[in-house]
């Protein structure tokens, strides 16, 4: 995940620049290549079906929910690595704050073995399933307070929004499994999101209104870079759902 931060970041950067500078008259191929390949860059690191290359289960089945959720957890690892940063980010300024912030990490490090040990038992190899990696794509290069917000305000609340209907159906379905790990996913989110209310204060002087629009501005300039979106004059900031959907930490 760290090596994807950096050198990921360093492509796209050098991909845009080559676009930027080039002659658009004699170089039309390499600048079509190019944006095809930060397109399928987005593409491939938010949706789990254009990465496998393939519909395992129908859209909206329940399977593909399941399996969806699953590799979810597994792919918390670039949540670790965000609130390892968060730390050390707001250091010395409140203990409480940096202990909460401690005990995230180390929640978001169960998740990920949580994840990977369900994929098993669920007869995948957890190796062989690719990541998915938008919200930190995005989140990189955010100044800590709007990285946070982005995991706090907008993936960790999104999963409370949907996680009772999963533990519902997962009940009804007599999915021991899935109902098993996911209402303690729910315990560990409800946890994050209260105090993660305590850590933004701690991170920024923006109140909750200001900070969620602005996060939803920086992850609007990212999808432009990353050649989701067209950068128009009709462009919209995206909706918080969006954002929720794309993050789904």
């Amino acid at each position: 995940m760290g090596v994807h931060q950096v050198v990921g970041r360093a492509l796209a950067a050098a991909y845009r620049h080559h676009i930027d500078d080039t002659d658009p008259v004699t170089d039309p191929p390499t600048i079509r290549c190019l944006h095809r390949i930060l397109i399928e860059t987005f593409r491939n690191t938010g949706d789990y079906d254009a990465a496998d290359g393939q519909l395992r289960f129908p859209q909206d089945s329940y399977e593909n929910l399941r399996l969806r959720f699953i590799r979810t957890q597994r792919d918390e690892v670039d949540a670790i690595e965000a609130f390892g940063t968060f730390i050390w980010d707001i250091r010395f300024k409140d203990f409480q704050s940096e202990y909460n912030l401690a005990r995230i990490t180390w929640d978001e490090a169960r998740h990920t073995e949580i994840g990977h040990r369900a994929l098993l038992a669920c007869g995948y190899d957890p190796f062989e399933l690719k990541n998915r990696l938008t919200g930190s794509t995005c989140r990189g290069p955010m100044e800590p307070a709007f990285a946070m917000a982005e995991i706090n305000l907008f993936g960790e609340v999104g999963v409370l929004k949907t996680i009772n209907d999963l533990i519902d159906t997962a009940a009804r379905r007599h999915d021991a499994l899935l109902h098993h790990i996911a209402d303690f996913i729910r315990s560990d989110e409800r946890t994050h999101v209260r105090k993660g209310q305590g850590i933004l204060k701690v991170m920024t002087d923006l109140d909750s209104k200001a900070l969620e629009l602005r996060t939803r501005e920086l992850f609007t300039e990212c999808l432009v870079s990353l050649g989701a979106v067209k950068k128009d004059m009709d462009l919209f900031t995206v909706s918080r759902d969006d954002i929720e959907r794309l993050v789904g930490e």
